[in-house]
């Protein structure tokens, strides 16, 4: 995987909760089509706005029925949220991020790859906030079904 520690801005996002564990495809689509239908709604999704999601919990030591994660989109500062629609503001900071192609099986080994393999060779340590993902692509349009994304790490020197 392809790695690069940048500076990163604040960016504001809305997002829907699942709180039903990872493996819930089902509900997991939900939390996406809610949140995009609402960012349509309010003329948020254009060809600058990126499509994030924030998982949570480790389903190492979290339940995995219980695994919480965030469906996102960009919008603008000032934006309110509404009904299951919150809004918050992923801060601005130094993030590893990692450029990642594969399959849904693959992504487990990617994270194991962070984590494990890159992150205590880095000279650096994570930063209380979350990290997470920017989608690239729609897994359900690929041929091959692959997900691209860049894994954001938030980070700062040990």
């Amino acid at each position: 995987m392809k790695v690069e520690v940048k500076q990163m801005s604040e960016t504001h996002i809305a997002y829907v909760r699942h709180m039903r564990g990872y493996q819930d495809t089902q509900g997991l689509r939900e939390a996406w089509d809610k949140i995009c239908k609402w960012a349509g709604a309010h003329d948020f999704i254009g060809p600058k706005t990126l499509f994030i999601g924030i998982s949570h919990d480790d389903p190492e030591v979290t339940p995995v029925d219980k695994c919480r994660t965030d469906a996102c989109v960009t919008v603008p500062a000032g934006t309110r949220g509404s009904g299951e629609v919150k809004v918050t503001a992923l801060p601005a900071g130094k993030y590893a991020v990692f450029s990642f192609e594969g399959k849904p099986e693959e992504i487990k080994g990617a994270y194991n790859f962070v984590y494990g393999k890159w992150l205590p060779e880095s000279g650096y340590q994570p930063v209380d906030s979350p990290c997470y993902e920017i989608y690239r692509n729609e897994p359900d349009k690929d041929p091959e079904g692959k997900h691209i994304f860049d894994i954001c790490l938030p980070v700062k020197p040990l």
